[in-house]
């Protein structure tokens, strides 16, 4: 399949993307370097209650509520 006829949302293409290596964004310019730092010190493997896990969600989401609603006052 050529780069000109790849559609993302084919079976075809979703069988190949994956077969095929994750790209390395770290090694990219401007890639996510903090996002695979993180990822490689393996904090993201650590499994924590999920009772934990839903209120530091919930939490964040909440405190970008309240910075929304105070810039916009």
């Amino acid at each position: 399949m050529s780069a000109a006829t790849f559609i993302p949302w084919t079976n075809a293409s979703l069988a190949a993307s994956s077969r095929a290596a994750p790209p390395d964004l770290a090694a990219e310019p401007g890639g996510w370097r903090a996002l695979n730092a993180l990822i490689a010190s393996g904090v993201m493997d650590r499994h924590d209650e999920p009772d934990a896990e839903f209120t530091f969600g919930l939490e964040r989401f909440l405190d970008g509520i309240e910075f929304h609603v105070r810039s916009k006052s």
